[in-house]
């Protein structure tokens, strides 16, 4: 016997050594705990049409039990669930108030149809998962309330249940939950839960085993040799405290289950609903920007931008806008900055502005645009920033001298132009204009007469790029081939102009010759 003793607990500390995560070690406790509290009721099990019929409320506890919401003609259900997110108390905090409903104008509300009778309500913590057990990182607190008479808290080994009677006594009852609050668990405490479940079933299974062993044996036996219980409660929080359980999910049910009792103030019948997950962690608030290292930037270099602030989560993006105006919400373009993964933490950011290719392209003036963070689930106030061209903001440009004052009407020959202000984003246009005359004067009387250029022709000379310079340039004239060159006449007068960031030059004249 004291050899298959010793088989036993190789084979229990070679389980807990073998398991490969904490999930599947935190359900496996869940389950013992479930079984070690229904341990004393087995027979009774067997004989009755449910577990714990006939037990008093304050001895009912099958939380492994998924009972119905019905019950011989009874029905509960869950009126008005609890909000979604409640964030849980730590057992030296103070109270956080009462789990409200999702519109915060009152309390989970359920209802009770067919029951007459005495009721009391159980209400406990479940995991989120579809086929719900017991949570072991949080538990359910009683909320001292105005009306919260007759409430109580009991615990049933390491499992917390706020108990309720369930009044008035009519058919149709309704009842507005407003003494639950939950708490979150220490580390150290669930690994205390966690030892002592193990603990536990290890004392269960293993006087389970002397007993068939003595039935065996038809004789009577020795009190089994074996590790002390100290020992061995300490070996396994050890092996407990080693797996750093953390929770999975930060997210709980609440599980409210109605006895219904008889006169004799037993279980006859029990109904329960489970509500929809609760988010018991803080709510992270909405990501907001203290400080930017730069408030302009190149159009195109892309510098670096530090950003501080807080709540910034993981997901958190950085956009560069383009709005249409100041007051208006149209988007003329986005884009998103480039974050540096090692450099972003809750409360500062590193990323890189965007290259601008938006449709003010190409830009001549500073342009302002919105600098937005936003999470998965928040957007901040935009902050501004503005983008500068990419080369400075110049005067006019200037053409003082061209090396051609007479060019073929085929053109292709190259030019040469001395000036200045001359921008890498000029551009050069020949063009061919007329001079209209404009009649200024008020009721039909003319006071003066105005001469304005009208084009009626006009093309783009190709600039060399490498011939380009701030105070000279090199340019292929076009051939020519507008109306005038039916009229063969000798020489054609047409003008040169150069566009840059600062403006359009004063027009230079030359000819196109047959």
């Amino acid at each position: 016997m004291l050899q298959l003793h010793t088989v036993r607990q190789k084979s229990l500390e070679r389980k807990l050594y073998n398991a490969r995560d904490n999930d599947a070690f935190i359900n496996e406790a869940n389950d013992e705990e479930m079984t070690s509290g229904n341990s004393g009721h087995d027979s009774d099990s067997s004989q009755s049409a449910f577990p714990g019929e006939g037990l008093p409320p304050e001895q009912f506890r099958y939380f492994d039990e998924l009972f119905s919401n019905t019950w011989k003609g009874v029905k509960l259900s869950l009126v008005q669930q609890p909000e979604l997110q409640h964030r849980a108390r730590y057992l030296t905090e103070g109270s956080r108030g009462p789990i409200k409903n999702r519109t915060y104008d009152g309390y989970p509300t359920i209802l009770m149809q067919g029951w007459s009778g005495s009721a009391m309500l159980h209400v406990f913590v479940a995991s989120e998962s579809d086929d719900p057990n017991l949570h072991l990182f949080y538990q359910v607190c009683l909320v001292s309330t105005k009306s919260n008479r007759g409430c109580c808290e009991i615990v049933f080994g390491f499992t917390t249940v706020v108990q309720m009677p369930f009044t008035p006594n009519t058919d149709n009852r309704v009842m507005s939950v407003d003494s639950v609050g939950l708490v979150k668990l220490r580390n150290s405490d669930v690994e205390r839960r966690c030892a002592a479940v193990v603990e536990e079933s290890k004392r269960k299974k293993d006087r389970k085993h002397e007993e068939k062993i003595i039935r065996r044996s038809h004789a009577p036996s020795s009190p089994t040799q074996g590790t002390p219980i100290s020992s061995t409660s300490a070996s396994i929080y050890e092996e407990v405290g080693r797996r750093s359980l953390k929770p999975k999910s930060c997210s709980t049910r609440l599980v409210y289950r109605v006895l219904l009792l008889s006169p004799e103030n037993t279980v006859e019948g029990v109904v329960q609903v489970i509500s929809d997950p609760i988010r018991c962690t803080q709510i992270v608030g909405g990501p907001e920007i203290t400080r930017m290292s730069i408030k302009e930037g190149d159009a195109q270099t892309r510098p670096e931008l530090f950003i501080i602030g807080k709540n910034f989560v993981r997901g958190t993006r950085v956009i560069f806008r383009q709005m249409a105006n100041d007051s208006s919400d149209d988007v003329r373009w986005e884009m998103d900055a480039e974050i540096e993964a090692p450099y972003c933490t809750q409360t500062h950011l590193v990323c890189k502005v965007p290259e601008y290719t938006g449709p003010s392209l190409p830009l001549t003036a500073p342009l302002r645009v919105k600098v937005c963070i936003q999470t998965p689930t928040r957007a901040g106030r935009p902050e501004q920033f503005t983008y500068l061209p990419s080369f400075p903001v110049q005067g006019l440009p200037v053409i003082k001298r061209i090396s051609q004052r007479e060019v073929s009407v085929q053109g292709m020959v190259d030019m040469f132009v001395l000036g200045s202000h001359f921008s890498p984003n000029c551009r050069v246009f020949i063009r061919q204009v007329t001079m209209g005359t404009e009649v200024n004067g008020v009721f039909g009387a003319p006071d003066a007469y105005t001469e304005t250029p009208s084009v009626i022709w006009q093309r783009e000379a190709q600039i060399k790029k490498d011939d380009l310079t701030q105070d000279y340039l090199v340019c292929r004239v076009p051939p020519y081939d507008g109306q005038s060159l039916e009229m063969r006449t000798p020489s054609l007068p047409v003008q040169i102009i150069i566009e840059g960031p600062g403006g359009t030059s004063a027009p230079e004249t030359f000819y196109y010759v047959q």
